[in-house]
């Protein structure tokens, strides 16, 4: 599963980073390297039940 959301939110940075947005195109590259630092800790083995992540995104779009 994090190694989905690595591969995600790097897709998501590099889109918001073409589009000028480099406050979200930090965040979610930020997102990708907590991701990655999980995967190489080896915490993630099989598919374990997910726990909160330590990391957050912020959603600041109008009305969500």
């Amino acid at each position: 599963m994090f190694g989905d959301i690595e591969n995600f939110a790097v897709r998501v940075a590099d889109y918001f980073y073409e589009t000028g947005d480099l406050i979200r195109s930090n965040e979610y590259y930020r997102l990708s390297i907590e991701a990655r630092r999980i995967i190489k800790k080896g915490e993630i083995i099989n598919e374990v039940p997910a726990t909160k992540a330590t990391f957050h995104v912020a959603d600041d779009r109008v009305g969500a």
